[in-house]
């Protein structure tokens, strides 16, 4: 008996295994997010973003924290005390620019989003509506921290007396 087999492929040469080997990561190793230069560019790109348009038309709800005195910025001495004054928002915002947002906690805050939310140092652009919105909960959380540690200390100390 003959077994006839149709379509059959039979390679011209011998088939034979190769091995590939693939670069293994090596931690050590810097890319381009490691680089300071670009972290650097980063942190003032979004510094200014901050200054120049955030802070001023974004974050007007944390301005509600402060109360002017004497032509003085001060934080509100209980959350329930919002401030609802809308003048001397230039008192306010320059208040809120030297407390809350100096370089290194912009970048210190770049680093946690950049790391919580798995993205590149140069990817942060376009993620920046997000970032924007992760600082705004950050700040206002600072914030109120301030107040409720204010509220604490300003507590101990009239029990003491």
């Amino acid at each position: 008996m003959t077994l006839i087999v149709k379509n059959t492929f039979i390679p011209k040469y011998p088939l034979v295994p190769t091995i590939s080997v693939l670069p293994s990561y090596d931690p050590t190793f810097n890319t381009v997010n490691d680089d300071p230069n670009l972290r650097k560019q980063i942190t003032e790109y979004i510094y200014n973003k901050i200054s120049k348009n955030w802070l001023q038309y974004h974050y007007i709800d944390l301005y509600k924290y402060i109360y002017i005195e004497n032509n003085q910025p001060f934080l509100i001495k209980k959350i329930e005390d919002k401030n609802t004054e809308t003048s001397n928002n230039n008192i306010k915002y320059n208040f809120i620019l030297r407390k809350f947002f100096k370089k290194t906690h912009v970048y210190d805050l770049l680093k946690s989003f950049i790391h919580h939310h798995n993205i590149n140092w140069w990817d942060i652009k376009k993620n920046s509506s997000e970032f924007r919105h992760y600082l705004h909960k950050k700040i206002k959380h600072n914030i109120k921290q301030y107040i409720y540690k204010y509220n604490k200390l300003n507590d101990i100390i009239t029990k003491e007396t």
